[in-house]
């Protein structure tokens, strides 16, 4: 008796398997998958430079800016939950930009700058000043160092703010050249007052 096949049987041997289809979608679903990992990292990177934070050279500043950027931290991270289209809306990219900008431009830094350059003006000019004026110098210092600040209000500016004074220096001959004979009075004229090497501009 003849032997007969099915219709589904006789279908299913028609169909022939597109592999070259199948293969290119595989192959497309990779690119996407990369390029969707790629934009991971982008992105990761990309906030990553825009919460780089700032270092002090003091231990109190250190401190400062430990408490400013938890605070930071948390006006950052309540931001980006509740504005979670913050990348595709122009107003709220500049608001992100604004609230990231703090991370390097604060007041905490700009100080702690400001007040090395004057430690170092001291530094530079220990050998020509008086042991006095040395141990003042290095009590404001440590003043400055060792204060207290405001936890609420970290970034706000020092009360006790470190700057280097160069110590005034009489030359001798100058009061001299000036004095009025037959006299007790020392005429001494106000550009004899000079600094020390610490202001260049104001020595001979």
């Amino acid at each position: 008796m003849p032997k007969f096949d099915s219709y589904g049987t006789l279908k299913g041997l028609a169909y022939q398997h597109d592999f070259g289809s199948a293969m290119d979608n595989v192959m497309k679903a990779k690119e996407y998958a990369n390029r969707k990992e790629l934009q991971k990292q982008q992105k990761a990177q990309y906030l990553a430079e825009k919460v780089k934070r700032g270092y002090a050279s003091t231990e109190y500043n250190s401190k400062r800016l430990e408490t400013y950027y938890n605070k930071l931290n948390n006006e950052l991270g309540e931001f980006l939950v509740n504005n979670p289209d913050w990348e595709t809306d122009v107003m709220k990219v500049n608001q992100f930009n604004e609230i990231t900008d703090k991370y390097l431009n604060n007041n905490i830094l700009r100080e702690d700058i400001e007040v090395q350059k004057e430690r170092e003006m001291f530094l530079s000019d220990m050998n020509n000043i008086s042991q006095d004026h040395f141990i003042n110098t290095s009590e404001q210092y440590q003043n400055y160092a060792n204060q207290e600040f405001d936890p609420e209000n970290p970034d706000q500016e020092s009360q006790e703010r470190f700057r280097y004074m160069p110590e005034a220096k009489l030359h001798f001959s100058d009061v001299i050249k000036n004095y009025k004979p037959g006299t007790k009075d020392f005429d001494v004229p106000e550009d004899s007052m000079r600094y020390s090497i610490a202001d260049p501009k104001k020595v001979d």
